[in-house]
């Protein structure tokens, strides 16, 4: 049954353990999702295109993505993420099937791991010459 007004809640900031980083966009995190209920889940970061670890400067995005963390991790090692489930755009439809995320620094969450990699010049939507997806996590 639904509430008035439930249809558009805000998503939820989960306090999540960086298990893996895959590539500079694609992680795989245990998440907290309440009552001792734990998930590891494949994250792909929100508005974040890095190259595939097979293409030019994909292990500077990996190594720039792993920096991140080790200056952002909290006494505790984790990490929030706010999700959103893959599917409104038609190119991550058919390409991920994995959550899309904003991944914070607990200790300041206005830092983001994605608008920092975004700083460094990984820009925000596919770029038009990029490869299609054909692999990955």
């Amino acid at each position: 049954m639904l509430l008035k007004g439930t249809t558009n809640m805000p998503s939820r900031m989960y306090p999540a353990i960086l298990q893996e980083v895959h590539d500079g966009d694609t992680m795989l995190f245990l998440i907290d999702r309440g009552l001792h209920d734990y998930a590891s889940e494949w994250i792909r970061l929100l508005d974040v295109w890095c190259p595939e670890l097979s293409q030019p400067g994909g292990n500077k995005a990996t190594d720039d993505a792993e920096a991140w963390f080790h200056e952002h991790e909290d006494e505790r090692g984790w990490y929030g993420i706010q999700t959103v489930k893959a599917g409104g755009r038609a190119e991550e439809k058919k390409t991920f099937v994995r959550y899309l995320a904003t991944v914070y620094d607990l200790r300041n969450p206005m830092t983001t791991l994605n608008s920092h990699l975004n700083s460094l010049g990984y820009p925000m939507e596919r770029p038009l010459d990029a490869e299609s997806s054909t692999g990955g996590v």
